[in-house]
């Protein structure tokens, strides 16, 4: 996609950061079921929360840019937790070295 203004820049960037959002807030649960450490459960709760209010946020400013959100015009989001988190979370065998803690 050619951009042909640096409207159209910050528009990508945004739709770019709400697809990563909508992809945690897909994941989190998943993964706070699935650790047993009392504390970690307790961060990724948090950021759960905190990840939704980031995506309340977006949807303002799409709404105040009258632009399209990523996830409105995304045809099939990776859901893998490799899609979503930082390599090192990623190359992990699923969620299996969380829970063994």
């Amino acid at each position: 996609m050619k951009l042909e203004s640096l409207r159209e820049l910050f528009i990508e960037e945004l739709q770019d950061l709400y697809s990563a959002e909508n992809q945690i807030l897909e994941a989190l649960p998943k993964v706070i079921e699935k650790v047993t450490s009392p504390e970690l459960k307790a961060g990724f709760t948090e950021h759960l929360a905190q990840t939704r209010g980031q995506v309340r946020r977006l949807d303002q400013i799409f709404d105040q840019l009258a632009a399209p959100s990523a996830w409105s015009i995304m045809k099939s989001p990776p859901t893998a937790p490799s899609a979503i988190m930082p390599n090192s979370w990623g190359a992990m065998n699923g969620y299996n070295s969380w829970t063994k803690h």
